[in-house]
């Protein structure tokens, strides 16, 4: 059932306190009846929702269609806000708004306990920081191993990391070139040389993330070769091409249990988790001691070691690893652009975007700073190139740097180059992919794709010039489309003063830019500085769709119902800490379902 249908519900009201006793079934009903089955009712119910029912049998038919119910009233957009001058269509007051959830919630009855993360493997990414981290050597396997697979918008979802025949030979020659590597650095020679099963001890402590058993130890100090004789004198090589290609390495394993409720991680477990997470690659040597001796499970100490793994420059990992791919900017040094229309526009200035958005995000944690910064800060990353292209006064040098800019013009995520290119065309804006882009990535609230008999917006305009604006108010005219842009529009049109590559303009099709855009409640937006306030003065919305999005990379599956109750409870003590977007990561990673497993069926 698409998530439009449930935009279109009128407001429900709060039912008086001991109305119908203990049956929130029943004041459901009767919100739906008050309120809804006006236009969802009857014998030709709008867009085929029909309320008019007993919400019982429609939370036993549909019970992903109730689950989205929540999630709308949770996030204000159902019932939807009355536009302005509608008096006939009063606001739903938090109370009410309390209310009608508490009710659709117990009704729902007790969350089922998540199903278990599938089995992960080492994505391109944490395999080259694996391989650098316990052998010495950098490796680019992006020519060896095919693109990931993502889901849910990350691509440490395990659900698709699907293992092929060819992957799996894949694995030999990725491991091949490693020890080639290493034969050919002293330095990485030098990690293993000394005593053979000391050496490899302590390699398959790493490697696999927990102390290794005996047989693995001596299976593999079996295959040392005698001294001498060997290319580079790499004794063990045949012994480091087992760990290698070891599922104990290749994968992130965490152990099934019987039982029908949620198991705590091991301290090896929660170590590997909380590594990954947060650097992208296996525990060192202080995170594995904390597991061997048991401490890691204790809340203080787990706080203080996620705290000493984000000081460390290794946590630079969460923005290449976890916000690229939230904020898409991963996608930027690979992004076609057609230089006809935007000339000058190279691989050099695509990477300095990419390392823009990365130390901008790196900052905002590592720095503690509160969630809004990441939409209204004044200022960013420059060097020279990147000020020139923004307009900006001259930044000397090509290294980037912390640079303070007019905030109404550049400073936060919705400025930056990266943002602003990926979100239009190769030739022109776009401000649907961008207001589309903002309430997914940003709001956690993604509108459904367009339907399938709508056709695309132009290019541009067959007859006389003009603006994507107006031809986006023409494609508006279609009832199809109408309810879907009324949410997505007005986000984008305050950016219309970015072309397609985020440099600032003051035109489009020969037309003068209008940077306004009206909220489906009536209220207007205009440019970037209007954007800013209107997002950052809901943070807590923002904090939720930062840690939905966390969530799914750390633990490797979306959140469920029975998540709901620790991620609120982050939440709250988040916003005791300003909404420190640190204290956001923190809290995840204490959290129960960051610490448990969930069951298999």
């Amino acid at each position: 059932m698409s998530l439009l249908l449930l935009l279109a519900l009128a407001p429900a009201t709060a039912t008086p306190a001991g109305h119908h006793g203990d049956d929130p079934v029943q004041r459901v009903a009767d919100a739906f009846q008050e309120s809804c089955t006006s236009c969802h009712g009857g014998e030709r119910p709008k867009a085929g929702l029909d309320l008019g029912g007993d919400p019982g049998e429609l939370l036993a038919r549909d019970p992903e269609l109730w689950r989205e119910l929540i999630g709308r009233v949770e996030d204000g957009d159902m019932p939807p806000p009355p536009r302005a001058g509608d008096t006939a269509a009063p606001s739903l007051t938090p109370p009410a708004r309390a209310a009608l959830l508490a009710d659709l919630r117990a009704a729902a009855g007790p969350p089922s306990p998540p199903r278990a993360a599938t089995l992960r493997r080492l994505t391109r990414f944490e395999y080259e920081r694996c391989v650098e981290d316990l052998f010495g050597v950098r490796v680019e396997v992006e020519d060896v191993f095919p693109a990931d697979a993502a889901a849910y918008g990350f691509d440490t979802v395990g659900d698709v990391m699907f293992l092929t025949d060819v992957v799996v030979e894949r694995y030999f020659d990725a491991a091949q070139r490693v020890l080639e590597e290493v034969a050919a650095s002293r330095r990485a020679r030098a990690r293993f040389e000394g005593e053979p099963e000391a050496v490899l001890r302590a390699l398959l402590l790493r490697a696999f993330r927990r102390p290794p058993t005996e047989e693995e130890v001596q299976t593999r100090l079996a295959l040392a070769e005698p001294t001498g004789g060997l290319v580079g004198g790499l004794r063990l090589r045949s012994a480091l091409l087992s760990v290698l290609v070891s599922p104990h390495f290749l994968f992130r394993v965490e152990i099934d249990r019987p039982g029908v409720e949620p198991r705590p991680l091991d301290p090896f477990e929660l170590a590997t988790r909380l590594a990954f997470t947060l650097w992208a690659q296996g525990p060192d040597d202080e995170l594995l001691e904390t597991a061997r001796t048991g401490a890691l499970i204790e809340t203080r100490v787990l706080r203080a070691q996620a705290q000493r793994l984000l000081r460390d420059p290794r946590s630079r990992a969460l923005a290449d690893g976890f916000a690229s791919q939230w904020l898409r900017f991963r996608e930027m040094p690979t992004r076609a652009v057609d230089f006809r229309v935007y000339r000058g526009f190279g691989d050099d200035l695509k990477r300095d975007l990419y390392e823009e958005s990365a130390l901008f995000f790196d900052a905002l944690v590592r720095e503690g700073l509160p969630i809004t910064e990441l939409v209204a800060a004044d200022w960013t990353y420059l060097n020279r190139r990147l000020a020139a292209h923004y307009g900006l006064p001259e930044v000397r040098g090509g290294d980037l740097r912390r640079t303070a800019v007019p905030p109404d013009q550049r400073g936060g995520v919705l400025a930056q180059g990266s943002t602003l290119t990926l979100t239009s065309h190769p030739t022109r804006t776009s401000p649907v992919l961008r207001g589309a882009w903002i309430l997914e990535a940003l709001l956690d609230a993604a509108p459904p794709p367009p339907p399938p008999d709508v056709a695309a917006l132009p290019a541009s305009a067959q007859d006389a010039p003009t603006s994507v604006r107006e031809r986006l108010e023409r494609h508006r005219a279609e009832p199809a489309c109408a309810g879907c842009h009324a949410r997505i529009d007005p986000l984008g049109f305050a950016l219309e003063a970015y072309d397609g590559v985020g440099q600032l303009r003051s035109e489009d099709g020969g037309r003068p830019l209008d940077s306004r855009g009206t909220l489906p409640d009536g209220r207007e937006i205009e440019g970037l500085q209007g954007l800013k306030d209107h997002l950052a003065g809901d943070p807590a919305r923002l904090s939720r769709a930062f840690l939905q999005r966390l969530f799914v990379y750390g633990i490797g599956r979306p959140a469920e119902d029975w998540d709901t109750p620790a991620l609120e409870r982050a939440l709250q003590n988040a916003a005791a800490e300003g909404w420190s977007m640190q204290a956001l990561v923190l809290e995840l990673v204490l959290s129960k379902p960051f610490r448990s497993r969930g069951v298999r069926d």
